[in-house]
């Protein structure tokens, strides 16, 4: 008995990745400033046009342009709604696909909003390349040290103040950090002044501490 095998779609090209992302970070921009419904005067009208352009290079342009405006500009007439359709059919491919930083200009997105609303294909007008490579520097560090503490990494500051809760028995001694850890591998116990005491954890360092009573 031959089993059903279920359909296997292909990944879209990286042409009409970009597209698909491009028209996502259009409507949530346009989510956020209109709510549902883009406002009939120029700013809507000029809004729908730039969500249509993503559209018009997608399969079945016309329809799928048609059905956003229903959607999103249901006060726009069907003889509108058609001449703005056929105009931007006869437009060509390129001008359709402006720049990141072209579209961020002439919709007047912010960093703000860029970063609020996660905008990947559009540059905000108001920060300039070298502005948004910073920031993208200064975000990579936040990320890298979350992952460092999600490892249970402590920072810097906790390690160095865990360090000053520390005991640090060679001041109370007298005596320098080097020094106290110099004896203590040698094996010779060390007294409350931070001199030898005399008793040794081991036999050679009792030879250390006769040798140094000779001499």
């Amino acid at each position: 008995m031959r089993k059903n095998r279920l359909p296997v779609f292909a990944p879209p090209s990286r042409s009409e990745g970009i597209r698909q992302n491009r028209l996502g970070d259009i409507r949530r921009l346009l989510r956020d400033r209109w709510r549902y419904v883009l406002p009939d005067d120029d700013a809507g009208r000029s809004d729908l046009e730039e969500m249509l352009y993503p559209i018009s290079l997608g399969p079945e342009p016309e329809k799928r342009m048609r059905h956003a405006i229903e959607l999103w500009a249901s006060w726009m007439s069907h003889t509108e709604a058609s001449d703005l359709i056929y105009r931007i059919l006869d437009m060509p491919r390129q001008q359709r696909k402006p720049k990141a930083r072209e579209l961020g200009l002439r919709m007047r997105v912010t960093n703000e909003q860029r970063e609020r609303l996660r905008l990947r294909t559009v540059r905000p007008f108001d920060m300039t390349d070298k502005q948004l490579a910073e920031q993208r520097k200064q975000n990579d560090r936040a990320s890298a040290t979350r992952r460092r503490r999600k490892r249970g990494v402590i920072s810097r500051s906790a390690y160095l103040a865990k360090c000053k809760s520390k005991p640090k028995p060679w001041v109370a001694q007298g005596i320098s950090r080097r020094t106290w850890f110099y004896r203590r591998k040698s094996g010779v116990a060390l007294g409350p002044s931070g001199t030898p005491s005399g008793i040794a954890l081991g036999p050679s360092a009792t030879k250390k501490v006769i040798s140094r009573r000779h001499t």
